[in-house]
């Protein structure tokens, strides 16, 4: 979509399973409409980060690239993120 990113595989150093994600202070580039947010995000401990998310309940992926960037998943159904997730861990 419109702010979509392709991510290799030799460009993610750290891929996390986590139950919450720093508060959200700004967007900077993207989408926000109820739980849906897209794009870019400022986050608290966090700083600049790209995020594809239905925040509610369930698991977030966060995704760290090699430069330490992060770009942090959450899917409606909290079994896609873990299947994300997985499928990601184990290409590492």
């Amino acid at each position: 979509g419109l702010y979509g990113k392709e991510m290799h595989v030799s460009e993610i150093a750290e891929v996390e399973l986590m139950d919450t994600i720093p508060r959200i202070i700004i967007r900077t580039n993207g989408f926000s409409l109820g739980t849906v947010h897209k794009g870019n995000f400022r986050l608290e401990e966090f700083g600049k980060c790209r995020l594809y998310i239905n925040s509610g309940k369930g698991k977030y992926v966060i995704v760290t690239d090699v430069e330490g960037f992060r770009t942090i998943l959450r899917y409606k159904n909290d079994q896609d993120s873990r299947s994300i997730y997985e499928q990601i861990n184990r290409l590492l």
